[in-house]
């Protein structure tokens, strides 16, 4: 005979079993809920460093969930929309509270597992119908808890959506009042709502927006930042504890160091960040023009940045390069970029034949020619040559002339 009567391995035999085993576990409910919580200490650290935040919550949750079990046993399941609207409203509210996902699912399994153990212990009571019962209890329990942490995950999904979208509509908002020169110190509680760590120094950084992935990789590396689309241009405000401290960001964000990024100088309180936000953006207009790449500061386009504010005066120091240009367009004699190598070198004839690649007579014959064209020892007007270089890289369009 058999605990329930009836013919041992028949549908309704185990259905009995799993009725009665079903009796005894909700008995031993909050007993099993607490040894849930328990193991989720041990086996989940997200939850560990959160008890505080999540300790009742959890309870009442892990709770809900065997006596769900239970339910699973007994046949008596709530209809179907009804699991997978709660189902999903429980994603949403673990993605608002910030608790990862994979720990959401990793304690469906340590309940789903200790649930399980508990029946095993069980059955045997039910004598020949012990293998069934359990064969059909995890049977029963995979199929409502795989369609659990699918209606989870896509309730966590959708809210990290709409909280992502909320945080862009946000930013962009900022961003907004950022290039209006509305931000000032009092805007630090938005700003800190919105992640931006609080800090003694704040710097801009600007750079062309790049693939997707780039710029997923910046958003996941701007922990404490800012960061927000200009235009074509991404933009991220980064705390920094002092000035030094901007460079070691910047190669955090942006460890590919061709990328052509632009930085503001680290400026203190929100109020100042509008003139490091726009110092990177000039910054990075210039670079561009400059054809420059990887990490650049102001002062590395000082000079060009001079130059393209009095555009009539870059224009004719660009001038001044015009013959070698003219002799250039009509031949093979790379005057122009011998004249680049040659001063980058600090009028080295030696190095500059190495980075040219050409014997040295062949240098000197051309360093002949450039001071031929030019009217003037190199030597004598080096200064002036590099500042017309600097122009002719700025590429000012052309102001015609007015004739006297």
């Amino acid at each position: 005979m058999t605990a329930g009567g009836g013919d041992p391995g028949s549908a309704g035999s185990v259905n009995e079993a799993m009725s009665a085993v079903a009796d005894v576990l909700e008995a031993r409910a909050h007993a099993i809920a607490q040894q849930v919580e328990d193991t989720y200490r041990i086996e989940i650290p997200e939850y560990r460093l959160r008890m505080d935040d999540f300790e009742e919550d959890s309870y009442g949750v892990t709770l809900a969930g065997v006596l769900g079990a239970v339910a699973v046993l007994r046949g008596t399941t709530a209809p179907l929309e009804e699991r997978v609207a709660l189902s999903r409203a429980f994603g949403r509210r673990r993605a608002r509270q910030d608790f990862p996902l994979s720990a959401v699912v990793h304690g469906f399994q340590i309940g789903m597992r200790i649930f399980i153990e508990h029946v095993a212990v069980e059955a045997p009571r039910h004598g020949a119908l012990s293998g069934a019962v359990v064969l059909q209890a995890v049977g029963e329990l995979m199929n409502v808890v795989t369609l659990g942490v699918a209606a989870v995950s896509e309730g966590y999904e959708a809210a990290r959506r709409d909280l992502a979208a909320d945080r862009w509509r946000a930013l962009d908002a900022f961003f907004s009042d950022l290039v209006l020169g509305v931000v000032s110190d009092a805007d630090s509680a938005r700003a800190g709502a919105m992640g931006l760590r609080s800090a003694p120094a704040y710097v801009a950084f600007a750079t062309p927006a790049g693939a997707g992935e780039i710029d997923e990789h910046v958003e996941a590396m701007a922990d404490g930042c800012l960061s927000g689309r200009v235009g074509a241009t991404l933009v991220v405000i980064a705390p920094v504890d002092s000035p030094d401290d901007a460079e070691a960001r910047a190669r955090l964000l942006f460890p590919d160091e061709t990328r052509l990024v632009a930085s503001g100088g680290a400026r203190s309180g929100l109020s100042s960040v509008r003139a490091g936000y726009e110092d990177a953006l000039q910054t990075l207009e210039l670079a561009r023009r400059l054809g420059l790449s990887g990490r650049v500061q102001r002062r590395d386009v000082l000079v060009p940045g001079l130059l393209a504010s009095t555009p009539t005066y870059a224009l004719e120091l660009a001038s001044l390069l015009d013959p070698l240009v003219a002799a250039d367009g009509k031949s093979e004699a790379r005057l122009v970029p011998t004249l680049r190598a040659y001063l980058a070198s600090g009028l080295s004839p030696y190095k500059t034949a190495a980075a040219l690649f050409v014997h040295r007579n062949t240098l000197r014959a051309r360093l002949r020619r450039i001071e031929q064209l030019l009217g003037a020892p190199i030597i004598d007007i080096h200064l002036a040559l590099q500042l017309a270089l600097l122009a002719r890289d700025l590429d000012l369009p052309v102001v015609p002339r007015e004739i006297p």
